[in-house]
């Protein structure tokens, strides 16, 4: 379970946030991250956030752009048992910085469900990395997610967060990998409603991909599994995750 969200998470569309749709320099920063995503570059990430603490704090945008860059850092850390504390710190930022962005905002706006989405994926990736805050982590973390569902149930993310949450979750706990590959088939549903999102955030079609091959294989669906690691390629060639570990497992 933990080595499956180390893995993905190292890769991770909503209505678009107005500010930062007019913010060049943060909208030039968050597309700059997204490629570094996609190239698992940790210090081309590590020099984004950088450049992201050094941005205007009082902005809600570049508040949850910096908890997203911490959360994608602290997931392609975990891999390296050198790197742990380093992703802990991350992830611990993150956890506390959108707290606090919530705390600022309306309850019901779309800035505030994507922030408790990611807040609920933030948790569950710490949990991952310390299996003992699950207790107390796991219950704080399936009330987010419910909440967000509740405000925005169209929101591809929410359904990506609570479908790594069903896959991951023991079974004694309510996890199922048939509802994880419900949940997820819904995100990819939700995301291809809206391909070409002109504004960023727009991250997370890969990532559902991903996880529903990933349900899929667990559940002996090989071939569907297969197909829809070849769609994600067909999206991105170089998805290192998907054409080096994911395909060749389904061999194994």
């Amino acid at each position: 379970m933990k080595q499956r969200l180390l893995i993905s998470l190292a890769l991770l569309a909503f209505a678009a946030l107005p500010a930062l749709a007019d913010d060049a320099a943060l909208l030039e920063r968050m597309q700059a991250v997204e490629t570094q995503v996609n190239d698992a570059d940790i210090d081309g990430l590590e020099k984004s956030l950088e450049g992201l603490e050094a941005m205007d704090g009082s902005s809600p945008d570049v508040r949850y752009g910096r908890a997203y860059c911490r959360y994608r850092l602290a997931s392609l850390s975990m891999g390296d048992s050198s790197a742990a504390s380093g992703a802990r710190e991350h992830l611990e930022a993150a956890q506390s910085g959108l707290e606090e962005l919530l705390e600022s905002l309306p309850s019901s706006s779309s800035r505030a469900v994507e922030a408790m989405s990611l807040l609920s994926g933030v948790m569950g990736t710490r949990i991952g990395l310390d299996p003992g805050l699950g207790m107390r982590l796991g219950p704080k973390s399936g009330r987010y997610l419910a909440k967000a569902e509740a405000l925005s149930p169209d929101n591809p993310r929410v359904h990506l967060q609570e479908g790594i949450s069903k896959f991951n979750t023991p079974k004694s706990w309510g996890g199922s990998m048939k509802k994880a590959e419900s949940s997820l088939r819904k995100a990819v549903a939700l995301f291809a409603e809206n391909p070409e999102q002109a504004t960023w955030p727009n991250w997370g079609y890969l990532d559902a991909l991903a996880w529903l091959g990933q349900a899929l294989a667990a559940q002996d669906k090989i071939d569907e599994a297969r197909a829809v690691y070849q769609q994600a390629l067909a999206v991105n060639p170089e998805m290192g995750w998907i054409r080096y570990q994911l395909l060749p497992a389904l061999d194994g």
